[in-house]
């Protein structure tokens, strides 16, 4: 009788992932889990305000149906929604955008300073 192996990893650790978009995605925004996600088949949308469920950084535009890589680990460049100070823990807000945290769970902490619709670097969680 054979060994059956089974690895309990889907994806590997800190490697893109790739989703395909249930709305327009932006560049350099932050992407969330999809509601249609399925094993072999993840869907996604910009991140809305405080949303738990981030996976990363979108590489590049991808409008409705198609699909987009995602950045899920390392020090990404993102759009902040209000000023941001180095140091400081940012969660998702509007579009996908980052503001400091406060009560919301944060994603990562700014690893510079930036001003609102300014760019912001971001090690991710």
């Amino acid at each position: 009788m054979g060994i059956t192996q089974y690895s309990p990893r889907a994806y590997v650790v800190g490697a893109d992932v790739t989703v395909t978009a249930t709305a327009p995605i932006l560049a350099g925004r932050l992407v969330a889990v999809g509601s249609t996600s399925a094993e072999g088949n993840l869907t996604g949308q910009h991140a809305a305000a405080a949303a738990p469920a981030v996976l990363g950084v979108a590489w590049n535009d991808c409008p409705t149906g198609s699909q987009v890589a995602i950045a899920t680990a390392g020090i990404v460049r993102l759009t902040a929604s209000a000023p941001v100070t180095a140091g400081t823990l940012v969660a998702a807000t509007a579009d996908g955008k980052v503001a400091p945290a406060g009560a919301n769970p944060p994603i990562g902490y700014a690893v510079t300073s930036g001003a609102a619709d300014g760019s912001v670097h971001v090690k991710l969680k």
